[in-house]
């Protein structure tokens, strides 16, 4: 990246960088250390076993989570765990650092494979758009998300490696061993295998099918070797036939290493590695009983289609459903019209991009099968959009190839040249409208989560059951609740769960010598049909209103005890990127909860108490550092009139 740098300048660079900078300062900011939903799973059941004292085995880190073997983000997870008392903000990092590895592997490969410069560069600003695009924001605050971009940057190193420089049987062990991590990372990392092998053991095949060299030859390798796949007819061109095709294979093949018998063992290798992969993979392997059949799309295939059309579309459809089944039905149209200019023209150099292509077309029909009876809004679900970028960046890349050489005969140069400015100021436009919403999600997200936080710290004095199945699992149970418990005693829950008030101590104690950090200001009743609706609010006034804890507890007071109940909310929703960048300056400090009683506390002797209460105070909670800070005001409970 340097040497291109040195060559085309350093605007070029700062053009690539500012994606991935944009979105580092929004996981920065908007990344809260609360693991969530299926992390207390994994890594939540190895995190049992080593409270209970149990000795961790090869099954634990093979063992099924959903439809995936999950062993290296598990390894990763508890190295992490035990290095950073499992903040899952390192595991952020390391998303990060897996995009920023991937990016750089499309971009060596751009290097290698547009000869354009000016329009590598510019591909390159794209993809790194895509890349790095804050549309995807649920992959940019859920940490178990590594199990999607592991295979993601094994599948593109290895894409690339494939048409590097290195020997034979150097990109036989690289690919094996990434193809190995790829597939016990998520389900769909298996389609490294499948991927790699093409680039592997027969591009130079599929590139020579039906071609001549300059002396009348069929070629075979780009390098100008030859072989036979089939006889000349009368014109002069060569008539493919079967066993010219099978012998040609055979010939291709047996070129790739230093001798005919190394190819043919590398081959080997290769095969045996995968088939052993596979047969581990599915050995004692089971369907989800939560998840959907995969018969839906079949019995369904206009809305199969269209959710798949969705899939491709998202990441650039801004969270319209119809607009991103339009995106990806003209995205797949002009895929394959790309993938046809490509055979015809050049294929060397387009070979790796059709394959990237194919992985994100793949890969959404798969998330069609298993997700498509969630219903078609799923299909705009943030986190998928991680897969069909990839048929964004192959169809950039393959324009940037092939269009210049197909349009320069047949388009006069002012034409062209408004051609690429109205290409790429659509993709701006839709490119800005995603980045907009993703980033305001990030930040009302966020919000919640620190929400979430409270409730987990506080678990032992108050169980809300929206906030929790919400923001931290599914389901309040008594499994979960054992998982959390284990997982706080060794030491993995940041700031530690507060014990139960009787037994420790109450809010008054935890904010003692801590400064008024804002106000009470109202704490009201009002009826909604029948039922009543509670609402609390007040301010922040820390740091001058521009350093908010981020969430609020209020609480009641019983025996001299003052006892959380509830968690609120500080700020507002997010609406556009003015009010964005204006939190990134200085946080809203309005905080304010409504509830219904009733469907808060289930226990009727503890809503009591809380009506009776003598009266009800809120309190400042700093989610990371978990210190407490009083709130000026306090409320009798408002009765029912």
């Amino acid at each position: 990246m340097l040497n291109a740098v040195r060559s085309k300048g350093w605007p070029w660079l700062v053009v690539w960088v500012l994606p991935a900078l944009l979105l580092a300062a929004l996981m920065v900011r908007y990344g809260v250390n609360l693991p969530t939903y299926d992390q207390w799973d994994t890594p939540g059941v190895l995190f049992v076993k080593l409270a209970e004292h149990q000795p961790l085995t090869f099954a634990d880190f093979i063992s099924q989570h959903n439809e995936s073997r999950k062993v290296f983000p598990r390894l990763i997870f508890l190295g992490l765990a035990y290095l950073t008392g499992w903040d899952i903000r390192a595991e952020l990092a390391v998303i990060f650092a897996l995009v920023c590895g991937a990016a750089g592997a499309i971009f060596a490969l751009g290097r290698s494979t547009v000869l354009d410069r000016k329009f590598q560069a510019i591909a390159f600003a794209l993809a790194s758009c895509l890349l790095f695009s804050p549309s995807q924001w649920e992959n940019w605050v859920y940490s178990i998300q590594i199990v999607v971009f592991l295979p993601i940057f094994c599948i593109t190193t290895s894409l690339w490696l494939a048409q590097s420089s290195l020997k034979f049987w150097q990109k036989i062990a690289i690919n094996i061993l990434l193809a190995t991590v790829s597939t016990y990372s998520s389900a769909s990392g298996m389609f490294c295998w499948f991927l790699s092998f093409p680039a592997l053991f027969l591009k130079d095949w599929i590139v020579g099918l039906g071609r001549e060299d300059t002396g009348g030859r069929t070629a075979v390798r780009d390098a100008g070797e030859t072989g036979s796949l089939g006889d000349k007819d009368s014109g002069g061109r060569t008539a493919v036939r079967p066993y010219g095709i099978v012998g040609d294979l055979g010939r291709s093949i047996q070129s790739l290493g230093a001798t005919a018998r190394q190819s043919w063992i590398g081959l080997g290798v290769w095969l045996a590695a995968m088939a052993a992969n596979l047969l581990l993979y599915f050995w004692d392997y089971y369907k989800p009983p939560s998840h959907p059949s995969f018969a839906g799309p079949l019995q369904q295939p206009i809305a199969g289609i269209k959710y798949w059309f969705a899939l491709m579309g998202a990441i650039l459809g801004f969270d319209d459903l119809g607009l991103s089944q339009l995106l990806g039905g003209l995205g797949l149209l002009g895929f394959l019209g790309l993938v046809i200019l490509a055979w015809r023209g050049d294929r060397a150099r387009s070979f790796e991009w059709v394959i990237f292509g194919c992985y994100a077309i793949g890969t959404d029909a798969i998330v069609t099968l298993g997700r498509f009876g969630f219903g078609p809004d799923a299909a705009l679900t943030s986190r998928y959009q991680t897969f069909s970028l990839y048929l964004w960046i192959a169809i950039i890349h393959l324009s940037a190839i092939l269009l210049p050489q197909f349009t320069q005969h047949r388009l006069p140069k002012p034409w062209r040249k408004g051609l690429v400015i109205f290409a790429l100021t659509l993709f701006l436009v839709l490119h800005y409208a995603s980045f907009a919403i993703g980033s305001r999600n990030l930040a009302n997200f966020s919000r919640d989560r620190h929400q979430g936080k409270a409730c987990l710290t506080f678990i032992n004095s108050f169980q809300d059951e929206r906030c929790f199945t919400e923001w931290i699992y599914p389901e309040l149970n008594d499994h979960v609740l054992n998982t959390i418990r284990d997982t706080n005693q060794l030491g993995f829950v940041r700031p530690p769960i507060v014990p139960p008030i009787p037994e420790k101590t109450d809010l008054k104690a935890l904010a003692q010598n801590q400064p008024i950090a804002g106000n009470l200001q109202t704490l009201t009743i009002q009826k909604n049909d029948e039922t009543w609706e509670y609402v609390a609010g007040g301010e922040l006034t820390l740091g001058g209103g521009c350093q908010p804890t981020r969430s609020v507890l209020l609480a009641y007071e019983k025996d001299g005890a003052t006892i959380p109940f509830t968690a609120a909310k500080v700020g507002k929703n997010y609406r556009g990127m003015g009010q964005i960048l204006g939190d990134f300056v200085c946080p809203n400090n309005r905080w304010s909860k409504s509830f219904e009683l009733e469907k808060l506390v289930s226990n009727p002797q503890k809503r009591l108490e809380i009506v009776r209460s003598p009266k009800i105070t809120a309190w400042a909670f700093d989610t990371d550092r978990g210190t407490v800070y009083p709130l000026a005001g306090s409320y009798s409970f408002p009765q029912k009139s």
